[in-house]
């Protein structure tokens, strides 16, 4: 995990210019998270108290520029000398190739090699919301506006929450036999995890966690409410009930528990301990759930 979280926070620096993780995007929580962790570890740390924070741990994060400071420094203004054309171009052409080989702009944030085109479209949309307000934006420029559209990309398209089959080569074309593939995959992954709870970030498994999450969607929108489904079939209900799976009617609040329960591990891991601060306003949420 720690690799990983470090990875991002270098993606993250790499498309933004700055270490600024935001507290109000979806999509940052889980790092920003992780480095207010390792912000209360570093504490401990220069006090010669135990923590998780090693010099090794340290040295990686100044290998790409990241330095512990009391307070956040200001995220700077990025123009055409700090984000240059060039890199604009790389991604706008990174973009275009992704659409043309999945059909769709839906660039994930789960999957490793997407992941800087991903931050790329999630700051170039937060720069596109604040356009809309009157907001003046030295990066999105009407020309840069033009170009995306010529690739066929307009902001005011909402991505899907349907997650898909990226680069799956082996799926077969034909719906019935890639459904029958499917039910397979996962009756093996129960034989041999004795659960059904498959990883969203082995790659390994992100064509089965995929169908999956996309079916339990569907669950959720239209079997839960009594409407039909042209995907989720009784038939097929019927053939997952088989094999030992059911459809989680938890919703939302089964993702927030995961959510929280994941905070939690990385706090762990980061800190060596369970004992979350009721002193520090970053921590309440989680305090209150541990609470519940």
């Amino acid at each position: 995990t720690w690799n990983e979280r470090l990875q991002e926070l270098k993606d993250f620096k790499d498309v933004h210019g700055h270490f600024n993780v935001p507290c109000n995007v979806e999509e940052y929580k889980a790092l920003r998270s992780w480095l207010r962790n390792n912000r209360l570890a570093y504490n401990k740390f220069r006090k010669g108290e135990r923590c998780r924070m090693t010099a090794e741990r340290m040295n990686q994060l100044s290998e790409i520029g990241f330095q512990f400071s009391d307070t956040p420094s200001k995220p700077p203004v990025l123009d055409e000398q700090e984000c240059p054309n060039e890199r604009w171009n790389q991604r706008v052409q990174e973009l275009k190739e992704f659409h043309d080989a999945h059909g769709h702009f839906d660039v994930p944030l789960n999957v490793g090699r997407y992941k800087p085109l991903a931050n790329w479209m999630v700051y170039n949309r937060n720069e596109y919301s604040n356009l809309r307000k009157g907001v003046k934006s030295g990066r999105l420029t009407s020309e840069r506006l033009v170009q995306l559209m010529e690739i066929g990309f307009q902001f005011n398209q909402q991505p899907t929450r349907r997650l898909r089959d990226f680069n799956d080569i082996n799926a077969p074309s034909n719906p019935i036999a890639r459904w029958n593939q499917r039910v397979h995959e996962l009756k093996n992954f129960y034989e041999k995890h004795g659960h059904f709870k498959v990883p969203s970030n082995t790659e390994a498994y992100n064509p089965l966690y995929y169908w999956l999450h996309n079916n339990q969607t569907e669950y959720n929108n239209n079997i839960q409410k009594g409407m039909k489904s042209s995907r989720l079939t009784e038939q097929r209900i019927g053939q997952l009930k088989s094999i030992g799976f059911h459809f989680a009617d938890t919703g939302r609040r089964g993702e927030e528990w995961d959510e929280k329960l994941n905070e939690l591990k990385e706090f762990k891991e980061v800190l060596g301990h369970f004992d979350v601060p009721s002193d520090d306003d970053d921590y309440q949420s989680l305090r209150r759930w541990i609470a519940k």
